[in-house]
């Protein structure tokens, strides 16, 4: 299986109840455990992503690497950055500690 050669285009509403990097981060964690984000599919460059969110692209770097270090995300020098396939295993391990939880809570 190849990599995609679909760039997302992230549409971000930022505010300031949150860090810029914060909500960056988080809503990309967020569509990726939640499918919008497909298995495969190419992140837009920190370049492009700064420019389109109208911050600092260090910001966007932080989100990135923060993404990166935490598995959803993987970056792939002169290709670009990726939601991994390996985030199936977060995904399935993430809902089995919902059910766990909901089995004990119940």
């Amino acid at each position: 299986m190849g990599w995609y050669q679909l760039e997302v285009r992230m549409l971000i509403q930022l505010d300031e109840s949150k860090t810029l990097y914060h909500q960056i981060y988080a809503t990309i964690k967020d569509r990726i455990l939640n499918g919008v984000l497909p298995i495969n599919a190419k992140m837009l460059s920190s370049r492009e992503l700064a420019t389109q969110l109208s911050v600092s692209r260090n910001i966007v770097l932080l989100a990135y690497e923060q993404l990166i270090a935490e598995g959803y995300l993987v970056s792939r020098p002169g290709a670009g950055t990726f939601v991994p396939a390996r985030i199936l295993v977060l995904m399935l391990v993430r809902s089995e500690i919902l059910k766990a939880r909901y089995r004990f809570t119940a």
